[in-house]
């Protein structure tokens, strides 16, 4: 094991957020910000977007 450097901001708190949600749970509203809301059946239908039968997390 090799020892890390701790980072310490005086300036920015450490703050505790929630934990990270499932990959592709925030598809609709990330197409939504680019202006494809509604499209995401069509996305995933031609491969472009997966959301669903993803491989495992690490």
């Amino acid at each position: 094991m090799m020892p890390g450097l701790t980072v310490r901001l005086s300036e920015s708190p450490l703050v505790l957020g929630r934990p990270a949600g499932r990959a592709g749970s925030d598809a609709e509203s990330i197409l939504a910000e680019v202006g494809l809301a509604g499209r995401m059946a069509e996305l995933s239908r031609h491969w472009v977007l997966r959301t669903d039968n993803l491989p495992p997390p690490w």
